[in-house]
């Protein structure tokens, strides 16, 4: 069964009743748990909203249907930052999917979301600084990996993929 978070409404084929007190307060606990992953650092952006470092390893599924993927369909991603509408996450290459599963975890249980790809670029990581650079082309990498070869002092970038997604709702 899937709900909005944002509506608080189920979605059962095109059908939309009330929903119970009890997912009421499993949304409201949901809410809480993201405002406590986001709330130590905070960092204004351009959309008015705030985004906050989320430097952790989730995993997500490609969403086919309405249903929740199978576990065996679940890999890893290093997340980088959440807001209380969506995530942004890194992987080797652009998403063959538009639709996700994310399962946030946590030690008293483990929460699946899904969530709309809005946007991907591709990026250069710099894992130990976690410093983030845009990169326009695969030629831009080239010119990169040149200088990188003539300063050997300095953090090599790793050429990603950042993905952008919104919450669309979640699975109970």
């Amino acid at each position: 069964m899937v709900a909005t978070s944002a509506s608080a409404l189920l979605i059962v084929e095109n059908h939309r009743p009330r929903m119970s007190h009890t997912a009421d307060k499993t949304d409201a606990k949901f809410y809480k748990m993201i405002h406590q992953l986001i709330e130590s650092q905070r960092k204004t952006n351009r959309r008015g909203q705030d985004r906050n470092p989320f430097v952790s390893i989730q995993q997500i599924a490609p969403l086919y249907g309405q249903s929740l993927p199978n576990r065996s369909d679940f890999f890893k991603v290093r997340c980088n930052d959440l807001t209380t509408r969506g995530f942004s996450f890194f992987i080797n290459d652009a998403p063959d999917f538009d639709k996700l599963v994310i399962a946030f975890e946590s030690p008293a249980k483990t929460i699946y979301v899904h969530a709309e790809v809005r946007h991907h670029r591709k990026v250069l990581l710099y894992p130990k600084s976690g410093r983030i650079e845009t990169l326009d082309d695969y030629a831009r990498y080239g010119e990169y990996l040149e200088g990188q070869a003539a300063l050997h002092t300095r953090e090599a970038g790793i050429p990603m993929t950042l993905v952008g997604c919104c919450f669309t709702g979640r699975f109970y």
